[in-house]
């Protein structure tokens, strides 16, 4: 509870996710998500509308809310090993054994560490921006593709598909909100606001995260 005299913050910085939008099996008919679309069906699609909903009440006290919906982060540990959701796909590829998870044609998008930086200072310094922001870099990809680029950035094969099957038993129901779907997400807003990415094409940010 706000105390008279106690100085209140300017602005707030929300983090939420694509998954926001929904789910789909097919990056090449998957629409595109912008920050206006519609929330979609599922846990995580449920679970981002209320998380969102939860911080509304701030605006009424003067403070500038900005939510960022996050694809999956290419980033590095501080070890400098890969983390985030590259840490549960590279372990086979190490081995040889990489490829693809499900039907490899589900839609994977993703942004850098380095432009999370970037546009988490940029909503902080423009006191104009504020609402939904997709924070996901500009081209979505197939799970094939993603595959392919990141076998070629540790040098090592992309052949051997996991199946659909292997997934739901080893994630139950969260398997096809998790991996073997997913969404095409937009930066529209980010891109009208004038923030050019650092990192917008995939093989260039897979090579920097595992070099």
């Amino acid at each position: 509870m706000h105390r008279e005299g106690q100085r209140m913050p300017h602005s707030l910085l929300q983090a939420s996710a694509c998954g926001y939008y929904g789910l789909w099996q097919d990056a090449a008919t998957a629409p595109p998500c912008t920050e206006s679309s519609p929330s979609g069906q599922g846990f995580l699609a449920r679970t981002c509308v209320q998380w969102e909903e939860s911080t509304a009440s701030v605006e009424n006290m003067g403070i500038r809310r900005c939510i960022l919906r996050f694809s999956p982060v290419l980033g590095k540990k501080s070890s400098g090993a890969a983390g985030g959701f590259l840490e549960r796909m590279l372990p086979p590829f190490r081995y040889f054994v990489g490829g693809p998870v499900g039907s490899g044609r589900q839609p994977i998008s993703w942004i850098h560490m380095e432009d999370v930086t970037r546009i988490a200072l940029l909503l902080l310094e423009q006191d104009k921006l504020r609402g939904i922001f997709n924070a996901t870099a500009p081209e979505t990809v197939s799970m094939r593709c993603f595959a392919h680029m990141l076998g070629k950035a540790c040098a090592r094969p992309s052949w051997l598909p996991v199946p659909a099957i292997a997934v739901r038993l080893a994630l139950g129901e969260m398997a096809e909100e998790l991996v073997l779907c997913g969404q095409n997400p937009v930066p529209y807003r980010l891109m009208d606001a004038g923030y050019a990415f650092h990192y917008s094409d995939l093989e260039q940010a897979l090579a920097q995260t595992l070099a």
